[in-house]
């Protein structure tokens, strides 16, 4: 929820609002904002009372002058005629007093009379209207001191008024203008104190708004940003409880090959799995839809002279046979088994479809791991061991199934770039040992037709 704050320091000389980054701010309006366009007054603000018009007195004291105000230009000064155009007068002006006409004394004691003296008929005893032009003067006579007048008082006592008094209607109460031209206040005027602008509530009882307001345009419901910069979350926002952030993602690739997760920052993760059993008699791989697979290496040297095991830690072992019939009048030996002419024909054949199947898979290596695995079992099981079964290479066969071990054991892991290289070098060595195989092979068909040639003449 958030509950707008209400800042109201209770002076009617300032503007009170909330700023969304500063807080609570009182703004004191200064004289100026109690302006009235009227040079006739004083305008001014009191803390308790609001705008408050002083009239200005435009007295110079001078009463041979008419002293008045207008709105607009202020004080003016106009010089009073004291010339009545009357023989029976003496006209003169005194700054105190005022114009002197003097009349020629027909006075008679009456001072509700007017003594006057016509140019023509001489002294005139008139009775004494006692009006002295204004409707806010309440005029009376004595007899014996004249006209009285006494000024009305005009107060209403209401601060929501401007007093004053009319010469022709009397008393006047204007309204005041309570106007801030503030769309976020609500403009009001109180009998007692005067103007008030009270902040405008803009709260739209919505979680997913945030409520502010502009002095111009009024209230402003701008959509809540309900980001929590995580990538696993799905973030979304109710009008009653605000913003929500739930842990949604679906991360699954649908790939057993891969542990999924999920970083707040990146997002889903998919690391491959490590398949390793840690044992040198498996060629460890991964299945996308079973997983982890462990093969058994193949650890036959095809050597009917040696047996072959397979240690975890040490992998394949072709360990001699012992031949000893413990008979002393024997010599014990291990005879190997050599290829007929028709087998070393079909090897030769074999041996042109493997280079062509090399260089192809030269080609494809460097686009899958598998297709590392598959060429390293290859080239152990296609070329190195039945080469070394009929004696062409002088290689333990032990020393072989311990590389090729390690060989397949790499092909799983992450160093792609070495991978690549290794395979690719040990492609180009076993192109060139099926060129000698091919050349030795054709020497043993040879020398295997001599053999059979020998034997068959010492039978």
């Amino acid at each position: 929820m958030h509950e707008v704050m209400t800042c109201e320091d209770n002076n009617e000389c300032t503007i009170d609002y909330c700023d969304s980054d500063e807080g609570c701010v009182y703004e004191h309006v200064g004289d100026d904002w109690c302006e009235d366009y009227d040079v006739c007054t004083v305008d001014r603000c009191d803390s308790e009372e609001g705008c408050l018009y002083d009239r200005i007195s435009c007295d110079d004291e001078s009463e041979c002058t008419i002293d008045w105000c207008d709105s607009k230009e202020g004080c003016l000064y106009e010089e009073r005629d004291c010339d009545d155009y009357s023989e029976c007068t003496t006209d003169s002006c005194n700054a105190r007093t005022g114009c002197e006409n003097t009349p020629i004394d027909c006075d008679d004691d009456n001072a509700c009379t007017v003594d006057t003296c016509d140019r023509e008929l001489g002294c005139q005893h008139t009775d004494l209207i006692c009006f002295s032009g204004s409707a806010c003067i309440a005029d009376a006579c004595d007899p014996q001191t004249g006209c009285e007048s006494q000024q009305l008082t005009c107060d209403d006592s209401d601060a929501c008024t401007t007093d004053e008094c009319d010469d022709k209607d009397g008393c006047v109460h204007n309204p005041i203008e309570c106007a801030d031209y503030d769309a976020c206040t609500d403009d009001k005027c109180y009998p007692e104190s005067g103007c008030s602008f009270p902040t405008v509530d803009c709260e739209d009882y919505d979680a997913c708004t945030v409520d502010t307001c502009d002095s111009d345009k009024g209230c402003q419901y701008e959509e809540a940003y309900c980001e929590d910069y995580n990538e696993c979350t799905t973030d979304t926002c109710d009008s009653s409880s605000g913003c929500k952030y739930t842990w949604d993602v679906e991360c699954d690739d649908d790939n057993e090959c891969t542990d999924d997760s999920c970083d707040p920052s990146l997002g889903c993760q998919h690391v491959d799995s490590v398949c390793e059993d840690y044992s040198a008699c498996t060629i460890d791989d991964c299945d996308r839809e079973t997983g982890c697979t462990y093969k058994p290496v193949d650890c036959d040297d095809y050597d009917p002279c040696t047996e072959d095991t397979c240690d975890e830690d040490l992998g394949c072992s072709n360990v001699s046979y012992t031949c000893d019939d413990e008979n002393a009048c024997t010599e014990d030996t291990c005879e190997k088994v050599y290829a007929t002419a028709p087998q070393l024909i079909s090897m030769m054949m074999t041996g042109v479809l493997m280079m062509n199947a090399a260089l192809k898979l030269e080609k494809l290596l460097i686009h899958t791991l598998n297709a590392k695995a598959v060429m390293l079992v290859f080239m152990r099981d296609a070329i190195l061991k039945p080469v070394a079964s009929y004696g062409l290479l002088v290689v333990p066969l032990p020393l072989v199934n311990q590389v090729f071990v390690i060989l397949l054991k790499d092909a799983s892991s992450h160093h792609k770039n070495v991978m690549i290289m290794t395979i690719a070098l040990l492609t180009t060595v076993m192109l060139k040992l099926v060129t000698v195989f091919l050349k030795l092979l054709f020497v043993m068909i040879m020398t295997n037709v001599l053999m059979m040639s020998v034997l068959k003449e010492n039978a």
